[in-house]
């Protein structure tokens, strides 16, 4: 059932009431009302891929955000009825692949200036997306190039073929003037005898008649030349032709060797695409339980996939970063499950602060929740490593969420292998700066990830030395100096989803706060007198509590508009101990920079 204009415009209202991160497919069927099971997931995509390409038809400007979204609609989309097997028009996936040309002649057209953005992490996408799901058959670079010698030598041949024919009218008619000709000898010969009986009288016209015989066997030679000049062009049109045989009997063997090869191409295609498939189900099973060879060729043969123990240990070869063996001496067959790897808690961090340094200086973020690698993952990097730079900071502490986690409900293979490939996007193109370190505690959306079979944080930290790995939920910083110990302040992320961050007069509930501290104090074996002050992630907040003795870092990249950071100065005294902080809030403004809003001292109290 076709979408209604009512429908197109709930769908569109829809897109610009929600962000790009809280958009869900399910939420926006659902504006159809009534009608949502009756249109299928093609025909939104048929909406969403006409929509943009109708966009970049017309000169009006256009909204860069909506039009991002309804791209990465088609993207998703795309994956979904592909997975289904359900059947897209070619005209659907020609327009989506012309995405780029339609976006490229539209800039031409009207002069504006191009968004990489949109180019770079939407369009492209799509085009790449549809033309992984969806490839289309290219002829090989050996035919192209026989198609095009025999198109050559047709053309030739042909060129010939026509002078040929034109050589032998010439022929004909030097043939019809000769036949002429030899009919005036006949005629002449006839006069001679005649002229015979009257020589005396007729001597002149005799001699010149002969001489005109004298002229006309030259004429006749001339001719007999030519003639044989036509039977050598009909020669060499016989060898050319038996050339052309020749080629196109070599064509036709050719195309046999294409075509042999493009059946070993296509039966490779199916095997991977084979494979692929039976990773994702092998991946699915082995994330709830172990299960050996035998468990797992009945498992896909439930699925309709027919194979055998020696294809399934193939694949399971290729899964082998995130696959383990689990098996032992006293088991008939050793089963395999997904590695899950140990996450380190309650970890200590020590700075070693430069002799005789009055202060010291730190940045505090929190809850990027990076998605993907996209611009304003990258434009909210370049902004903190310019604001270290101009101020002298060579240590950021990253208070948790570093990853979103996608798949936060269920644990499935397509989530799996989109969480790695932001991982290492992310270890590729996070800017790095010289003398700048990121030390990394996780929260609790790193440790949704970390269920997929690899721990983010610590991949990171292998990967590039600028990265620290803190371990989870909490960690205690220590400050040293080359002869003393200077004091310590504790960081946390919370692992409860049910973590009050209602806002109160006096901020979060304080004796929750205190309960909540007291507990991990206690649990280490410590007291809060130990440490400096405490300083929390996961609420999205900027919030102090003096009184409390702890403060809370916003979000600082997926926040809408409270987006900020906190640059923390500590001071030393002589006795080299903690002699206060300064707070500086830091807002992160559209124009992509950190801004300091204010400053706030702080001194613990004594209890």
């Amino acid at each position: 059932m076709a979408l209604t204009a009512l429908d197109k415009m709930n769908i569109n209202k829809y897109l610009r009431e929600h962000a790009m991160g809280d958009i869900y497919f399910g939420d926006m069927r659902n504006t159809l009302g009534k009608r949502k099971n009756s249109v299928s997931d093609v025909e939104f995509l048929d909406y969403f891929t006409e929509y943009v390409a109708e966009v970049f038809r017309k000169d009006e400007k256009i909204s860069i955000k909506h039009v991002s979204k309804v791209v990465s609609c088609v993207s998703a989309i795309l994956g979904w009825v592909q997975e289904e097997g359900q059947s897209v028009s070619d005209e659907t996936l020609d327009k989506i692949r012309s995405f780029k040309d339609f976006y490229d002649e539209y800039l031409e057209r009207t002069g504006y200036e191009k968004d990489d953005d949109l180019y770079e992490n939407y369009i492209v996408v799509a085009v790449n997306d549809v033309n992984e799901l969806y490839p289309s058959e290219v002829v090989s670079e050996s035919l192209s190039k026989y198609i095009t010698k025999v198109a050559e030598l047709e053309a030739v041949i042909k060129k010939m073929e026509k002078d040929i024919n034109e050589a032998i009218r010439q022929n004909a008619l030097l043939q019809a003037e000769r036949d002429k000709k030899s009919e005036r000898i006949d005629s002449l010969s006839e006069d001679v005898r005649t002229l015979e009986k009257d020589v005396r009288d007729k001597a002149k016209t005799i001699i010149e008649l002969s001489e005109s015989v004298t002229s006309l066997e030259g004429r006749i030679t001339e001719l007999s030349n030519a003639l044989n000049d036509a039977q050598a062009l009909n020669l060499e049109l016989g060898s050319f032709k038996e050339k052309y045989e020749e080629l196109a009997l070599e064509v036709a063997r050719l195309q046999g060797v294409i075509d042999d090869d493009i059946k070993v191409k296509t039966e490779e295609a199916k095997r991977k695409a084979k494979h692929t498939n039976m990773e994702a189900l092998m991946y699915q099973a082995l994330l709830f339980d172990r299960i050996n060879v035998d468990g797992l060729v009945r498992h896909l043969k439930e699925k309709h996939i027919s194979t055998d123990r020696s294809e399934v240990v193939e694949v399971l070869n290729g899964m082998k970063k995130i696959v383990t063996l689990d098996g032992s001496r006293f088991s008939t067959q050793p089963s395999y499950k997904i590695v899950q790897p140990t996450l380190r808690e309650d970890g200590v961090f020590e700075i070693d602060v430069p002799m005789e340094c009055k202060h010291y200086d730190v940045m505090l973020v929190s809850d990027m929740h990076i998605r993907e690698m996209e611009g304003r993952v990258l434009r909210g990097y370049d902004a903190m490593l310019d604001y270290c730079s101009k101020n002298n900071i060579n240590l950021v502490l990253n208070l948790g969420d570093f990853y979103n986690g996608t798949g936060s409900h269920t644990l499935e293979y397509e989530h799996a292998v989109q969480n790695y490939k932001v991982v290492e996007e992310a270890i590729e193109r996070i800017p790095r700066q010289d003398g700048l370190y990121h030390a990394v505690l996780g929260g609790n959306h790193d440790k949704n990830v970390a269920r997929y079979g690899f721990d983010p944080i610590k991949m990171m930290a292998d990967a590039r030395e600028d990265f620290i790995d803190l371990g989870y939920t909490h960690s205690t910083v220590r400050l040293n100096s080359p002869t003393n110990y200077l004091g310590c302040f504790d960081i946390h992320h919370p692992d409860d989803f049910q973590f009050p961050v209602d806002l109160e007069d006096d901020g979060i509930d304080l004796d929750y706060m205190n309960g909540y501290l007291d507990g991990i104090y206690t649990k280490q074996g410590r007291s809060r007198e130990d440490s400096y002050i405490d300083i929390l992630g996961h609420t999205h907040r900027s919030q102090f509590n003096y009184p409390g003795g702890y403060c809370y870092i916003p979000e600082y990249i997926d926040g809408a508009t409270k987006r900020g950071a906190c640059h923390l100065r500590i001071y030393f005294d002589e006795d080299t101990d903690i002699k206060y902080m300064v707070f500086m809030p830091l807002s992160y403004s559209t124009a992509t920079r950190l801004a300091k809003n204010n400053e706030i001292v702080y001194q613990k109290i004594k209890k």
